[in-house]
């Protein structure tokens, strides 16, 4: 399970939104890359670090109730970035538990499967809007 996340400092990313339908949790995230990573790139002067989209899909989740529905990302079409919604504090990942920490509060839950994606801009995009358009199962 480690190596998936292998090269991903998680508090220093970003929580972009995020969607729960049934037992499914979807967060869209802004994740910072060091140079182990494989998708990482220097970045350009005016950066902090290396940034990609990325999305974090729990499947068969147990146990939580601190966020429900669904807040997806906001792009600001000025900045041409997406918002933040939350900095992580701290991020912790084991076989079938899981602890975000975020601004103001923690979220724990169990889970049976975790798949995180690094995405382009495009098919974060369109990760969004499928995700938006997807029903909860039993509806």
């Amino acid at each position: 399970m480690k190596n998936k996340f292998s090269g991903i400092v998680f508090e220093e990313s970003f929580v972009l939104g995020w969607s729960l339908k049934g037992r499914t949790l979807v967060l869209f995230l802004e994740l910072f890359l060091t140079d182990i990573h494989p998708d990482y790139s220097p970045p350009k002067q005016d950066e902090f670090g290396c940034y990609n989209l990325g999305v974090l899909r729990f499947d068969f989740m147990r146990g939580f109730k601190e966020i429900c529905g669904n807040r997806f990302p906001k792009k600001n079409n000025i900045l041409g970035e997406y918002i933040d919604i939350y900095e992580i504090e701290s991020f912790t990942i084991g076989e079938s538990k899981s602890v975000i920490s975020v601004e103001s509060f923690d979220v724990e839950f169990e889970f049976e499967d975790v798949e995180l994606l690094l995405l382009n801009n495009e098919d974060f995009e369109t990760y969004i809007k499928r995700t938006a358009l997807t029903p909860e199962i039993g509806s």
